[in-house]
């Protein structure tokens, strides 16, 4: 009874290895600074691990027709075939998943100051604003909070440096994406003077929004790189016990008969 619920709890846990590769594939392209980030060529990891993915499945099938009627020349290059695209899909998947992880860590420096570029900033705040609406829906959502209420909402690093006015400039707050400056005030902090209450600027060209807008990829980049480390290293661990237990399963049935 124990043993039968190791091996399917080792099944199990198998099966939420290889589907953990996809599923934050898709989780990372669904977030406004991969879809950015990855729309001005730094990187799309979330489309290489939904891509791996694919090949994964691609290969599975590889091997499985292995079985099927070939002659044993054939045979030979199908498993020359599967072997080098398991290799291939391991190698880039791996080497994705340790770039995003290191650039999110001791590589982030690098990856602000290649955020930071004017032109590529330019192209990521019209993506914020035009494809990802990250300000928009908070003047509706929002619109009956005060300024206490709306300045301690958990929002994003995006949302909070792109969509609000730093604290420290002390703007009167109207609404929450409008917000006065009071006459005649001087600001140490030059985002002050970059805020403007049109919709489309905002403070978007704000330092703290790039910041923002790098913290955020930092997050979805470390927890991404993360999973898919530990997922590709403990897939064929998984996927080498499970055999091992069926196969010794298949043996013990067959010295009964």
């Amino acid at each position: 009874m124990i043993e039968s619920i190791a091996k399917w709890l080792l099944i199990l846990i198998l099966i939420t290895s290889i589907i953990s590769i996809p599923a934050t594939g898709v989780w990372l392209v669904y977030q406004p600074g991969e879809v950015c980030l990855g729309e001005n060529q730094i990187g799309n990891p979330g489309q290489v691990y939904i891509m791996s993915s694919i090949f994964t499945i691609m290969t599975i099938c590889c091997f499985s027709l292995r079985e099927c009627n070939f002659n044993r020349r054939q045979k030979k290059q199908m498993n020359i075939t599967c072997v080098g695209t398991g290799a291939v899909l391991f190698v880039g998947t791996i080497y994705m998943a340790v770039y995003t992880l290191i650039q999110s860590t001791v590589g982030f420096a690098s990856l602000e100051r290649q955020i930071s570029q004017t032109e590529r900033w330019m192209d990521i705040e019209h993506c914020l604003y035009k494809d990802k609406e990250v300000c928009a829906h908070l003047q509706h959502k929002y619109a009956d909070d005060t300024r206490d209420q709306f300045v301690n909402r958990n929002f994003t690093h995006i949302q909070s440096g792109c969509c609000k006015p730093p604290v420290e400039c002390n703007f009167n707050f109207s609404s929450p994406t409008v917000w006065i400056e009071p006459n005649n005030s001087t600001y140490s902090n030059s985002d002050c003077y970059k805020w403007d209450n049109d919709p489309k600027k905002l403070c978007y060209n704000c330092q703290i929004c790039k910041l923002g807008f790098a913290q955020d990829v930092k997050k979805a980049w470390t927890i991404s790189g993360a999973i898919v480390i530990i997922s590709m290293l403990m897939t064929p661990v998984l996927a080498i016990l499970s055999i091992r237990v069926f196969s010794k399963e298949e043996s013990g049935y067959n010295e009964l008969r």
